[in-house]
């Protein structure tokens, strides 16, 4: 279950590549996403007609409508970016691992970080 946590935690912590400048092939893609965009929302084509014309999948064209072309890639692919309900036990998780606590040290402290401070406050119930 600690590797687990490790794997996570490695996942977490990458991010975007630093400079802005996107590679080739995301910038064809970012592109392509554009143009699907254009077309279903400005001409008005059904995505049937896209697909025809571009030469890509009904369910690739689906995605892209739905996402953003500006958004940051990871592994390839586009990520829509939903905050986590354990994103405010972060610091404590992370802090507990770089500095080599196993598994148990850490839920204790997260126990204590738990203890309810304001009766308004959600709590994570461990």
């Amino acid at each position: 279950m600690f590797r687990q946590n490790r794997a996570t935690m490695k996942r977490i912590k990458k991010t975007v590549p630093e400079s802005n400048s996107l590679s080739e092939q995301d910038e064809q893609r970012r592109q392509l996403i554009l143009e699907v965009q254009r077309l279903s929302r400005e001409e008005k084509l059904s995505n049937t007609e896209i697909k025809n014309m571009l030469g890509i999948s009904y369910r690739r064209i689906r995605r892209y409508l739905q996402g953003d072309a500006d958004t940051p890639c990871i592994d390839g692919r586009h990520v829509h970016i939903v905050p986590s309900s354990l994103d405010p036990y972060l610091p404590v998780i992370s802090s507990g691992i770089e500095n080599g606590k196993d598994y148990k040290t850490i839920f204790a402290d997260l126990k204590e970080y738990n203890e309810p401070k304001n009766s308004d406050k959600k709590t994570l119930h461990l």
